[in-house]
This record gives C-alpha cells, sequence and structure tokens, in this order.
C-alpha cells in the first residue's frame, strides 16, 4: 500500500513538472533565488530559525543584488556631492529592497552614524526577518601626491550562512561615477551567527 502511494505521488509531481526546453539558459532573477515562506507567522516567538537551502552562488548573487539598488540610491548623491554618508541595507524574504537609515545621520560625524546603522542591523538580523543586511560607506586614503582615494566599501551577510565585503575605488568624471575593480573578500558571518 505505501509503495503504490508512494510511485502515485512521484507520478502526480512529474505529471506536474513544466516541460519546456530553452535555447539558451535564462540567468536567475532574485525572484528566482529567493525562497518565498511557506506560511505567515504571526507571532515571532514561534519562529524557528532554519538554514536556508541556498547555494554559495545563490546566496552571493542576492548579497551583490541587494547592494546594486543600494547602488542606485546613492549615485545622485555622490554625482551631488562626491560622498555620501553610511547606510544600511536589508533584503526580505521576497526580495524587497531597503535601505537603513538612522534620524539625524546627516549632522553626525560618519563614525557614529556607521555604529548606529550597524546597531539597527544587528537587531534587524537577530529577529531573522531579513534575508540579508549589509552596509555601505565611504572611506578615503590620502596619497603622496595629496589627493584623496576614496573607496566605496561594502559589509553584507546573508541568513544561509555566507558574507563578504567589496572595496571599490571611484572618483567622479563630470556627470558620471567611475568605479574601479573591486576587490572582494569573504568574511565570517557576524550577523546571522
Amino acid at each position: 500500500m505505501f509503495k503504490s502511494c508512494v510511485l502515485a505521488l512521484v507520478s502526480v509531481t512529474l505529471l506536474a513538472l513544466p516541460l519546456t526546453i530553452s535555447a539558451e539558459e535564462k540567468k536567475p532573477s532574485i525572484e528566482d533565488l529567493v525562497e518565498t515562506p511557506v506560511q505567515a507567522i504571526t507571532d515571532l516567538s514561534e519562529a524557528q530559525p532554519k538554514r536556508a537551502k541556498l547555494t554559495e552562488e545563490q546566496a552571493i548573487a542576492q548579497l551583490q543584488y541587494m547592494m546594486l539598488n543600494a547602488f542606485k540610491r546613492i549615485e545622485p548623491i555622490l554625482l551631488e556631492r562626491g560622498s555620501f554618508k553610511p547606510v544600511g541595507m536589508t533584503l526580505d524574504p521576497d526580495g524587497t529592497f531597503r535601505s537603513v537609515r538612522v534620524d539625524g545621520q546627516e549632522e553626525m560625524p560618519q563614525a557614529i552614524a556607521l555604529d548606529a546603522i550597524v546597531s539597527s542591523l544587528k537587531s534587524l538580523a537577530a529577529n531573522r526577518t531579513q534575508w540579508a543586511v549589509g552596509v555601505m560607506y565611504v572611506t578615503g586614503k590620502k596619497q603622496e601626491d595629496g589627493r584623496i582615494q576614496r573607496r566605496i566599501m561594502v559589509a553584507t551577510e546573508h541568513i544561509a550562512g555566507w558574507a563578504r565585503t567589496w572595496s571599490y575605488p571611484y572618483f567622479i568624471d563630470g556627470e558620471q561615477v567611475k568605479m574601479g575593480s573591486p576587490f572582494e573578500t569573504e568574511m565570517k558571518p557576524v550577523y546571522y551567527k
């Protein structure tokens, strides 16, 4: 009886699979990579932390998607000011990007604003309601010739257990932000332990 039920279930499942053949491989979108929750959890105390079933490549693609959305938001500020105040980033399970800022951060020194955003990201990660969190900020290093080499620093982390940092040298060329090749580093998760 059990064997026939399993065979029936397997055959129904196989029939339900779409049988499409494509001439070229479709690059997965963020919507394809992010698993949606099976059921809504109304009481977060009932939530059981579960490790997402994503490959490292899928998780890194989601971190890059989150980073690119943040770049889109800061680009006008970079063009106007040449720099920007730190910005936090989150990615919901449904693939929605949100930026995280703190009240009054435009008047704060960068280090204080960065600490406040990191504190907010720790709280969001502790709730385990976000697939990914990260922070983006500008740093600079004075060169021997007196010029300042600016870099956009990005630190991101995925709930599935992967984390990356990127460092992008940049300069403003008229009406465009020109970015150099990034330096990518793997890091240990600190928000989602």
